[in-house]
């Protein structure tokens, strides 16, 4: 949600409206409260949300990548715009914590 939000943010108001209600309110906190709504729905359930929570490491996203690879789903998200790499990227950075929570 956080990585991509300025490519999503017509998909994260919609989600905001949706799924939570939030309906009151300019653009930036419609995009905004969702994700912490649903970053603590996540702890209320004790599943970890950030990947650097998880006991991984390298080369189990690299197994990842991989597999992803193996099964030729090369372009991920609703417009396959997330690459191959993009998704190790974003992987890599959520292992070691570097996506803000």
């Amino acid at each position: 949600m956080k990585v991509r939000k300025e490519t999503k943010r017509k998909k994260s108001v919609q989600y905001s409206e949706s799924i939570w209600n939030v309906t009151e309110g300019n653009k930036e906190s419609r995009i905004n409260r969702p994700t912490k709504l649903t970053e603590q729905f996540f702890e209320t359930m004790q599943v970890p949300k950030p990947l650097s929570d998880v006991d991984s490491g390298a080369a189990d996203i690299d197994l990842l990548i991989e597999k992803l690879t193996q099964h030729r789903l090369l372009k991920l998200g609703e417009h396959s715009t997330v690459t191959f790499n993009a998704s190790g990227d974003f992987s890599h950075c959520a292992l070691i914590g570097r996506i803000n929570r």
